[in-house]
């Protein structure tokens, strides 16, 4: 019993494991433009949208950061 039941697991984990792969024929899509610049004197600006859910009331808030590459230190 004990040699069926290693058996079916080692079957269920092959399984699993070769159901994972492949794609799914979606081919990828690339942003153009520079998303995260790291030059000197390069920015940054980030729009963040926070909402908060209680009940029946909502809060939201949005707010803006700027950041600015200063320095840049060697890998």
């Amino acid at each position: 019993m004990r040699a069926v039941t290693i058996l079916m697991m080692c079957g269920i984990v092959a399984i699993v494991v070769l159901s994972g792969c492949g794609g799914d024929g979606v081919a990828y899509y690339t942003l153009a433009g520079d998303f995260f610049p790291t030059g000197l004197a390069t920015s940054q600006t980030y729009k963040m949208t926070v909402t908060t859910y209680y009940g029946k009331q909502t809060v939201a808030a949005i707010k803006q950061s700027t950041r600015q590459v200063t320095d840049v230190v060697p890998a």
